[in-house]
This record gives structure tokens, C-alpha cells and sequence, in this order.
């Protein structure tokens, strides 16, 4: 409710936001439903994106209202699925685009002969050990800390990489903090140290998958994502 009050002061008080044509948002939150009620005072059309299977157009708004996109709005969805919930929930067809995440095949392909030169640029293994890569937030939901449960288990030449933002801010930092804080102590308590590297800031995906012989993918709640086919043109095992 904080994020929602503050977002919506910001949309109504700042100068960058007097004479827009339209928003873009996307996600499930405060900010996202300050967006749509202010859209729907001012009569601004909306170009939404549902970026998950489960994503819809109305939030939660003051936990018993909901607010959903203004009339002339356009709702892109990920899946057909997420489109006919939409529609089920009262969305014309001609305000929906359902459009399945593209990906950058000139980006993501087969390379194998830049592995170890990656690996050795990025991280501290070497061409001897057998990578376990994954590149996503560090919060709860992509439960990378199963990696690291498996991980123990495994021979010594393997090793894992986890690499992707801990957003420092934010409604949820004291969650993702304490999840953080877990990965780190069960790294120090099973002596993982030289067996995972662990990176926390944002970082371009395509060399870290590269670098790796597997991927995994451990999250929880989530669809048919499109690291899954990054990955599988990059020709790694998942």
C-alpha cells in the first residue's frame, strides 16, 4: 500500500507525467495499480503486459478494490491460456494481443568453442568441471537455494553459477534479503565456497548460459519460460 500511495502522488504531482499519450506497464503491484487508477482518471490509454501465465489485468487496489486498465487500453498476454482467462473476465477479444516472448537467435546459439573462454573470463572454473548455470532475480520464487541442496550431493567436479540481480529496494527487500542471507549461510555451512559462484547484480544472460553445461531451472509457480529456450538453442542439457 505504501508503493501504491507513493507511485500514485508521484503520477499526480510530477512534471515528467502532465502531457503522456499513454503508459506501459507490466507486473503484479503497488506501483502497477497507482498506474491504473491514475490512467483511468485521466482517461489515459494503457499498454499492459501480463508477463506470466497467471498475470491478469485487474490489482488489487487498497486490498478490496480492483482497478484495471482504461477502456481504450491494450492488454498483451504471454499465453493463449492467459488470454481467454482475460476474456472469461470480461476483456474484449480486439484489446487483447496474445504474443509468446520472442527470443534473439543471432544472440542465442550454438557456440560451443567460446565456453571456456567465457568461463575463464567470468568466473573462476575451468574447462575440467561441469557447470550448472541459472540467471534469474534472487528471490524465493526461482528457489535457486535447490540448486545448491542438489549441489552437495553431486561429485566435486561439479559446480554451480548464480547469477542475476538482488534488487536493494523496494516493498519485498526484507524478503529477498532474508532468502539471500540463507543461500549465503548454507554456502559457508556446507563448504561450498570454491563450488559456486555467486553473482548479485544484473548481468546480460546469453554469456553466462554459454559458459555452462547445464541449466537449471527450480522455480516455483512459473510457465514455460523463455530462458527454457534460450537454453535448448544454445544446446544445453536442462
Amino acid at each position: 500500500q505504501y508503493e501504491f500511495i507513493k507511485t500514485f502522488l508521484i503520477l499526480c504531482f510530477s512534471k515528467s507525467y502532465k502531457e503522456i499519450d499513454f503508459l506501459h506497464v507490466a507486473g503484479h503491484s503497488g506501483g502497477t495499480a497507482a498506474a491504473l487508477l491514475w490512467s483511468n482518471i485521466k482517461k489515459i490509454p494503457v499498454l499492459m503486459e501480463l508477463v506470466t501465465e497467471y498475470a491478469r489485468h485487474q490489482q488489487k487496489l487498497l486490498f478490496i478494490f480492483k482497478v484495471q486498465p482504461y477502456k481504450n487500453s491494450k492488454i498483451v498476454t504471454l499465453t493463449e491460456k492467459t488470454k481467454q482467462e482475460c476474456i472469461r473476465l470480461g476483456v474484449q477479444d480486439n484489446k487483447l494481443w496474445c504474443r509468446p516472448n520472442p527470443i534473439d537467435s543471432e544472440k542465442f546459439k550454438c557456440e560451443p568453442e567460446k565456453r571456456y573462454n567465457l568461463r575463464k573470463e567470468l568466473t573462476s572454473f575451468n574447462e575440467n568441471q561441469i557447470v550448472i548455470g541459472n540467471v534469474a532475480k534472487i528471490i524465493p520464487q526461482k528457489n535457486q537455494y535447490l540448486i545448491l541442496e542438489a549441489l552437495q550431493y553431486l561429485p566435486g567436479n561439479f559446480v554451480t553459477l548464480l547469477a542475476g540481480p538482488f534488487i536493494k529496494e523496494g516493498p519485498l527487500l526484507s524478503r529477498d534479503k532474508f532468502y539471500l542471507d540463507k543461500i549465503h549461510d548454507f554456502i559457508r555451512k556446507s563448504s561450498l565456497e570454491n563450488r559456486v559462484c555467486l553473482i548479485t547484480d544484473f548481468v546480460d544472460a546469453e554469456p553466462y548460459m554459454k559458459l555452462s553445461d547445464i541449466y537449471a531451472m527450480p522455480a516455483y509457480n512459473e510457465g514455460f519460460g523463455t530462458p527454457m529456450i534460450e537454453d535448448l538453442v544454445c544446446r544445453l542439457l536442462l
